[in-house]
């Protein structure tokens, strides 16, 4: 059985805008969950799924093995 980690990273939070690429500890936000995902041994897959562009730049260009799919906004 395979085990998939899907981190969802909306675009714009109601009580933080922007709070999935702001920066902690030299990373953005959203980062610290794909890092632990990846490291983590139980996890065979990680799913990303967002509907900003931003974040979908970063991670295609910063991490291998990460599935990243975009949603509309609406959603």
């Amino acid at each position: 059985m395979k085990n998939i980690a899907i981190i969802p990273a909306r675009k714009n939070s109601k009580g933080v805008p922007g709070k999935n690429k702001r920066l902690l500890n030299g990373l953005p936000l959203v980062c610290h969950s794909i890092i632990f995902a990846q490291d983590n041994p139980n996890i065979d897959r990680v799913v990303i799924n967002t509907d900003d562009s931003d974040i979908i730049k970063y991670c295609s260009k910063n991490y291998d093995n990460l599935d990243i799919y975009q949603r509309d906004s609406e959603l």
